[in-house]
């Protein structure tokens, strides 16, 4: 009996889609289209499917081809008007002198968050006077002289101000990141400083309820661990490990899990989401629900992953993983089992075409590439190595997870940050398994909190976790020849490395297959 194999580019539809799609954003930014001739380009392939539908059965299946190539034409071209009219008002806005001097009025869109010489927030603002400036509401970055009176600045405040804005520019010569377009990409067109004499606070308010909600929530969570955690430095950590809040991680412990190659633990990722998603999942494998409210269990799990992407910020890489683990509770809802490829291509898809912009984010790029790394390496990696003791074989798999999680990433770190952490290896190891301790521990400090005596206890044990997890981390990150520093590389050079690794790959994948032969 002969069962037919289906292709991979088949089984992974959103894959196909997803090429054609980046091409289009990245065509667009380099050589911008006309709308118009988009649109008409649009409206001819879709009529071409349209006639390609009407021939006969055996036409269809000859040139079916055709067909593909049609539809791919449609999405690149949907890219095109995506990039449009995401850039509509950024091309603009990245060389504008920026506005003349009018009165604003300015929206705070978040909490107010203190930095070393002033406070920092995102607003929205209007000018007031019509004729003078920018008719439409544009976000900035407003920085607010400390000794004001902060207490009174939240979000939804409304101030007025009489001041101009100023470009965002970059620092360093040359810059090392593109700051100013970075800010741009987050639709943030200008910065301004502001003493205490120079704005009035309004009376009104004007408020999201969710996002209201949501600041709120954070801000118990954050009241939480402050109460039953000891040390700024341990309350900073833990408060970024949770929900992503960085205002109190001290400088010298960032720069040290930066240079030992475990930042991702203090960015909120798939690392954190698939936690959260196997304890919710643990949670009701315990807990036998009745068919009539067994569907709800979908979207009580959904409902908790996407409150904690939201609560932490909602990031490009938290955004990622909220999507495939969507994908992933919905097709177990229907009994279906996915392509894991098909999954992150789909999850990249929507993403993309929500905000194409973030195809030039770090943390995009690298979430993608550990991903995709870890899928396609880490299996043979782990095969390298027979090992009978199951603890000895628990580490050995998850040493094959950082290895391959490297492999896809190095290229864009060193790209972007000019360094590699020698000692990843060992550092993961620990921190990982270390720091998923903490963040179940910080969950039930949340959920015990109404019992005093209990949370503090948690609160102990998790500040000594802490302090273990931050110990080993600064230790690594002072022993000699951790960090490999001043590697420059640039664009041409980031492809050839994965040419170099497809080709390995590829090389590697054959030369096992003959040998099993």
């Amino acid at each position: 009996m002969s069962h037919h194999i289906i292709p991979a580019w088949k089984k992974n539809p959103f894959v196909r889609m997803l090429i054609p799609l980046i091409v289009g954003i990245i065509f667009s930014w380099f050589i911008p289209i006309d709308p118009k001739f988009a649109w008409s380009a649009f409206t001819f392939f879709v009529f071409l499917l349209f006639l390609f539908k009407h021939y006969s059965i055996f036409i269809q299946f000859k040139y079916n081809w055709v067909r593909g190539i049609v539809l791919h034409l449609i999405i690149f071209d949907i890219g095109i008007l995506l990039l449009f009219y995401n850039n509509n008002s950024i091309a603009k806005k990245r060389n504008d002198p920026i506005y003349k001097t009018s009165y604003w009025i300015a929206v705070l869109e978040e909490p107010v968050s203190e930095k070393p010489k002033s406070f920092r927030v995102e607003a929205t603002v209007q000018s007031l006077i019509r004729n003078d400036g920018i008719k439409d509401k544009v976000n900035v970055l407003l920085y607010i002289q400390k000794g004001s009176e902060i207490d009174s600045l939240k979000y939804g405040t409304k101030i007025i101000f009489c001041k101009p804005i100023q470009p965002i520019k970059n620092f360093g010569n040359p810059p090392v990141f593109d700051y100013q377009r970075y800010c741009i990409f987050q639709h943030i067109s200008g910065q301004v400083y502001l003493k205490r004499t120079e704005f009035i606070i309004l009376p009104q308010k004007q408020e999201n309820i969710f996002k209201k909600y949501l600041f709120d929530t954070r801000q118990k969570i954050l009241t939480i661990l402050r109460t039953y955690l000891i040390d700024k430095k341990i309350i900073g950590l833990a408060e970024a490990l949770l929900i992503g809040y960085k205002d109190d991680l001290d400088k010298d412990l960032i720069q040290s899990y930066s240079q030992t190659g475990v930042a991702h633990i203090i960015a909120i990722s798939g690392l954190h989401l698939a936690l959260i998603y196997s304890l919710i999942q643990f949670f009701f494998e315990r807990i036998k629900l009745g068919k009539k409210i067994s569907w709800t269990k979908p979207f009580i799990v959904l409902s908790f992953l996407w409150m904690f992407s939201f609560l932490s910020g909602a990031s490009p890489s938290v955004l990622r993983s909220s999507v495939m683990f969507s994908f992933i509770v919905i097709g177990k809802q229907f009994a279906k089992s996915s392509s894991i490829y098909n999954s992150l291509a789909a999850s990249a898809f929507l993403l993309l075409c929500y905000n194409p912009f973030w195809l030039w984010d770090v943390g995009f790029q690298l979430s993608y590439g550990a991903v995709l790394s870890i899928v396609v390496f880490m299996k043979p990696i782990y095969n390298w190595l027979f090992i009978q003791n199951k603890i000895l074989d628990l580490i050995w798999k998850s040493a094959s997870v950082t290895i391959a999680a490297q492999i896809l990433t190095f290229p864009v770190t060193i790209y972007y940050f000019h360094q590699f952490p020698n000692y990843f290896l060992f550092t993961n190891l620990l921190a990982v398994p270390l720091s998923s301790l903490v963040l179940v521990g910080e969950l039930f400090i949340c959920i015990l909190s109404f019992i005093p005596v209990v949370a503090k206890i948690t609160g102990s044990f998790v500040a000594w976790l802490i302090f273990i997890l931050n110990s080993f981390i600064e230790h690594m990150q002072g022993l000699p020849f951790s960090m490999l520093e001043n590697l420059n590389i640039n664009l041409i050079q980031v492809i050839f490395i994965y040419i170099v690794i497809i080709v390995v790959s590829l090389w590697l994948k054959e030369k096992n297959k003959l040998q099993q032969v």
